[in-house]
């Protein structure tokens, strides 16, 4: 878990949920961003279920089950009721990332309309899967693999991830390459404190931290199937009735996003968009923004919130 605590009168509770694989140190930057932008956000970032380092991963067999998108969403739901303090908080900002963003609709409805009642300052839904992911061209894709290998995968996965290991310096390699300047060297305590501007300073770690965990590489798997099934066409299901008129939302859209269709972006635009609660953009930026891109997303957050008089 990733926290830097609000050092500014009237804190606001501030929780990112990762999207899928759902590693927090990819959030690194993004949290140093925010936390230069405002000394009144109190972030936490927490891993998915199933992606944590102290549940010892690497070390589960490989029949072991995973989580599913409910225990996400109960996960959260624990967190934030632990952590929102009606004492000294004065809001709560809970924004997503890819599936993440609908598992934030999810726990935004619940925290907000279930005793005791959290005020809600803002949904952030950044590059969201929250409408049929499988027509996105990536979910597309994923759902034809499924169909051919579905069964098997998770055992293929789990296999090649172990087999990657054994070949020297290939998980730095990768590592290497996905991350930005600035992120080819290992956590440190000196890292935390580096200027995020110099690189994402967590991408390193978290890529070296999922490539060498097989049971990390099958719980994405595992994960995305129920993904392909659950996030289908109706925005707002019975699970979050009244989500879209009631809270305060940002939308951060990619342009060109592999995981959410043109024309999902664009329903969703045309059925929400003109809401007075609903703020969404469309920026030039990957669907991935945490690797390489936080600067776009942080300041299009911080102006929707500065346009609604919350920082």
């Amino acid at each position: 878990m990733i926290e830097i605590a609000a050092s500014a009168a009237e804190p606001i509770l501030t929780v990112v949920v990762p999207g899928n694989p759902g590693i927090d140190l990819f959030y690194r930057t993004f949290l140093a961003l925010l936390a230069q932008k405002s000394p009144r956000f109190d972030l936490v970032c927490d891993s998915l279920r199933g992606f944590e380092e102290e549940e010892a991963l690497a070390e589960a067999a490989e029949s072991e089950s995973g989580f599913g998108l409910q225990d996400q969403i109960n996960h959260f739901v624990a967190l934030v009721r632990s952590r929102f303090d009606p004492k000294k908080h004065v809001g709560l900002i809970i924004m997503g990332h890819s599936v993440g963003a609908w598992i934030v609709q999810r726990v935004a409805c619940q925290v907000s309309t279930e005793d005791p009642k959290i005020p809600i300052s803002l949904v952030g839904l950044l590059t969201p899967t929250v409408k049929d992911i499988a027509k996105s061209p990536r979910g597309s894709y994923f759902t034809a693999m499924d169909k051919r290998i579905g069964y098997y995968a998770p055992s293929i996965v789990f296999t090649a991830v172990r087999v990657a290991n054994w070949i020297p310096g290939f998980v730095p390699f990768v590592a290497s390459r996905v991350s930005s300047r600035g992120a080819m060297l290992p956590h440190t305590a000196a890292g935390d404190a580096q200027d995020p501007s110099e690189g994402n300073m967590g991408a390193y770690d978290a890529v070296t931290r999922y490539a060498t965990n097989p049971r990390m590489v099958r719980q994405t798997v595992e994960l995305a199937k129920e993904e392909m099934r659950a996030i289908a066409s109706d925005p707002e299901p019975a699970a979050i009735s009244g989500f879209w008129k009631t809270l305060p939302i940002f939308g951060f859209f990619a342009k060109d996003d592999h995981w959410v269709a043109e024309e999902t972006r664009k329903e969703l635009f045309e059925e929400f968009g003109h809401l007075p609660n609903v703020h969404f953009v469309v920026k030039d930026a990957a669907h991935a923004f945490c690797i390489r891109e936080n600067e776009k997303v942080v300041d299009a957050l911080f102006a929707d919130l500065e346009g609604r008089k919350v920082v």
